[in-house]
C-alpha cells in the first residue's frame, strides 16, 4: 500500500515539478502528510507482529500468502468434492448435470454406475 502511494505521489511530483518549482513544495508536503502516518502505522504493526511466538519462523507476507492460498485451496477442494453440486442451483439441474449418466434426468438423484462383468 505504501509503495503504491509512494509511486503515485512520485509521479504526481514529477508532473508538478515540470510545470513550476512552486508546486513541487506543495507535492512534497502532501507526500510527507501521507507517507509519515502510513510508515508509522507499518512500524507499529511490525513491532507488534515481532512479539508473536511464530514471528521468528515466518514473516508476515509469507503468513498472509499461506493463509489466503490455504483458504482458496480449502474452498476449491470442497467445491470439487461436493457429491451433489446441482442442489446449489435452486434445486435445478444445470446443463452439464442434465447430460450426465450419473444423474437421473427425472428426479435429479445420483445413479451409481452400472457394474460390468469383469
Amino acid at each position: 500500500m505504501q509503495a503504491v502511494l509512494t509511486i503515485f505521489l512520485a509521479m504526481l511530483g514529477l508532473v508538478a515539478a515540470q510545470k513550476s518549482k512552486e508546486d513541487s513544495s506543495f507535492i512534497s508536503k502532501v507526500y510527507d502528510a501521507i507517507s509519515i502516518p502510513v510508515g508509522g502505522a507499518m512500524e507499529a504493526f511490525q513491532a507488534k507482529y515481532a512479539m508473536l511466538p511464530f514471528a521468528d519462523s515466518i514473516s508476515f507476507p509469507v503468513l498472509v500468502v499461506s493463509v489466503v492460498s490455504g483458504a482458496i485451496a480449502l474452498w476449491l477442494i470442497t467445491k470439487l468434492l461436493d457429491p451433489r453440486p446441482y442442489l446449489y442451483n435452486s434445486g435445478k439441474l444445470g446443463k452439464l448435470e442434465k447430460k450426465s449418466v450419473f444423474v437421473c434426468p427425472k428426479t435429479g438423484e445420483y445413479v451409481p454406475p452400472k457394474k460390468t462383468a469383469a
